[in-house]
């Protein structure tokens, strides 16, 4: 519930987070800093919710967050070009994720 929550606040900041990007290069460090320190929280997590059961654990973390961060472009790049209202991405992204990486 945690990660589907994740999408619903991340997808609708996409456009601050791809402008952010494409500021000049001294901001372009601390971000680069604060991202890897987003991602190293987000593997804690995971591993986290795989060593509960709630994750499939044929994979690895860091793999899994990949498959997130994929999937959040995906859905980003989908309402930046109207195919899709923020929450019919949400909603794609999250069924994307759950099908494959999400135990019950």
């Amino acid at each position: 519930e945690l990660l589907k929550s994740g999408l619903g606040v991340l997808i609708p900041k996409g456009s601050r987070h791809w402008f952010l990007f494409h500021e000049p290069a001294s901001s372009l460090e601390i971000m680069i800093e604060r991202e890897g320190r987003d991602r190293a929280e987000m593997i804690v997590l995971i591993k986290s919710l795989q060593n509960e059961g709630n994750l499939v654990s044929t994979y690895s973390a860091e793999w899994i967050a990949e498959i997130y961060d994929g999937i959040l472009y995906a859905a980003w790049i989908m309402v930046r070009d109207g195919e899709a209202t923020e929450k019919q991405a949400v909603d794609m992204a999250w069924k994307t994720f759950e099908s494959s990486m999400v135990r019950y």
